[in-house]
Parts: C-alpha cells; sequence; structure tokens
C-alpha cells in the first residue's frame, strides 16, 4: 500500500490598519502584515500616492463624494496567495464656513467679521 501525504494551508485574509475616516484632500497611511510578497493594494475614490508593492501605502484622499475604500491581498510564506481583505473609508467634506459681517465696505475702514464657532484652524 502506498500513502501521500499533503499540506494544505490555510488561507490567510490580510488585516488593514489606518485611518478610515480621513478629511478630504488628505494623505492617510495604510499597513498591512510585514514579510509578504506580491502585495496587491486598490483604493476607490483616492490616488495610491507611494507604496505600492510594498506593506504600507499612503494614499491622497482625492474626491470628494464622501466614501471610498482600500483593499490588499499578498502571497504569504508558504506562497499561496491571501484573501482580499476591504475596509470602508468615510471621507470627511471639508466644511464651507458661513462668513458674517459688513458688505460692501470702503478703502480704509476696518470691520469684524465672524463665522462659524466651535471650529479649530481659523486661518
Amino acid at each position: 500500500i502506498n500513502s501521500v501525504s499533503w499540506i494544505v494551508y490555510t488561507k490567510t485574509t490580510p488585516a488593514i490598519s489606518g485611518d478610515f475616516a480621513p478629511c478630504f484632500n488628505s494623505n492617510k497611511s495604510y499597513s498591512t502584515e510585514a514579510g509578504m510578497t506580491g502585495y496587491n493594494w486598490s483604493v476607490t475614490n483616492g490616488t495610491i500616492a507611494s507604496g505600492s508593492g510594498t506593506a504600507t501605502i499612503s494614499v491622497d484622499w482625492d474626491q470628494s463624494n464622501g466614501t471610498g475604500s482600500v483593499s490588499v491581498y499578498y502571497t504569504d510564506g508558504n506562497s499561496c496567495t491571501s484573501n482580499t481583505k476591504t475596509e470602508n473609508v468615510d471621507i470627511k467634506i471639508l466644511p464651507i464656513p458661513n462668513l458674517s459681517g459688513q458688505d460692501p465696505v470702503c478703502a480704509g475702514t476696518t470691520h469684524n467679521y465672524s463665522t462659524d464657532a466651535g471650529m479649530s484652524g481659523y486661518t
């Protein structure tokens, strides 16, 4: 009697870490397990700015429709292709501030203006 043995490896599913609620027009990093090969990343409603083919990518969230996603698969240490992992991304739309004050104004005059309270980074 002849016998044959096989090793059956469990197909892995990557984990993705990063900011899944970025602001529109921001650049964010996303990572998965290091030490694998053949990393294949894809994003919707954003652009991979750097890192394609590596364990960490940088994404420009440059589409303003409010939703996107980041996905990855790779070849693991057993030479098996992993499952594809996809994480949804909630792209935060930049607020449009309200501005109130005198309009029109005359040259050489000073006026006070106000905008929405409770925000940060006023310029």
